[in-house]
């Protein structure tokens, strides 16, 4: 007796297909929308680049800058907001301001809010500058920066002697200080710090053989471990080297001005 196999085949067909293409679309949907942000992302970060490179060379230009109009003050009190932007052109360069993101280029630098201080001769150099963000659409902006730089004007080294066109003598005091100086490099004017081990400080003299006792401002007690600071000419011993006490500010006065102070006994004799 013969069997007979039959086939049955299904009545529709599967759409096998229609899954896979339904899977790739929205694959090609997702990239077409990350793409975008991804070069969105990756612009934003050559700006931030950008930007931090130009600031670096802004910020060079106002130290050239800084360094001659320090030199020139002594000869002109006045500055001269032109002369410091043509200076800081002069250092970065016409083509590097022109190709950056500063809105104007070289035109675009503002110096007019630097000043000079005549009560301590501290110059106060200030540069105001937009950039504009070369980003599409939206994401497209104009920020504003500010650098400033603070340096000491030059006055000059004489020593406190007359020169021979017998210009009157200019002496240091300093703010605090009850007496005058002829010589700039004096030990009481500039400071020298020695570190110590706090442990020790109390076996150690000045040079004047005195004891090295806790500085008020900065100490107010007995420190037994760690490091403190100390001076040869000092009787008092600092937890930090920027104490204030360990600073001075220098004057350069003419000598009919100090009247009432007392002469240095270690530089002047």
């Amino acid at each position: 007796m013969a069997h007979r196999i039959k086939i049955f085949k299904p009545l529709h067909k599967e759409r096998a297909s229609s899954g896979p293409f339904r899977f790739q679309g929205s694959m090609t949907l997702e990239t077409a929308l990350a793409f975008p942000i991804f070069l969105a992302a990756i612009c934003a970060f050559v700006c931030l680049l950008e930007i931090a490179d130009i600031r670096m060379n802004i910020y060079m230009g106002l130290w050239t800058a800084a360094r001659e109009t320090a030199q020139e003050v002594i000869m002109s009190p006045v500055l001269s907001d032109k002369k410091i932007e043509q200076t800081m052109v002069r250092t970065i360069g016409e083509g590097r301001l022109n190709r950056s993101m500063i809105e104007g280029g070289q035109e675009g630098l503002d110096c007019g809010g630097s000043r000079i201080s005549h009560y301590d001769g501290i110059i106060h150099l200030k540069v105001s500058y937009r950039m504009n963000t070369p980003l599409p659409g939206w994401l497209s902006s104009k920020i504003l920066c500010e650098d400033s730089l603070d340096i000491k004007g030059w006055t000059g080294y004489r020593g406190g002697v007359e020169n021979a066109q017998g210009e009157e003598t200019l002496v240091y005091i300093t703010e605090t200080g009850s007496v005058y100086h002829t010589d700039y490099s004096c030990t009481y004017l500039n400071l020298s710090v020695q570190p110590v081990a706090a442990e020790e400080v109390e076996g150690i003299r000045n040079e004047s053989g005195g004891k090295y006792y806790p500085c008020s401002s900065c100490t107010k007690k007995y420190i037994e471990k760690g490091v403190v600071y100390v001076t040869s000419t000092g009787n008092r011993y600092h937890l930090s080297l920027q104490c204030s006490k360990l600073k001075r500010k220098i004057y350069t006065v003419p000598l009919r001005e100090v009247a009432g102070k007392g002469v240095c006994s270690k530089c002047t004799k």
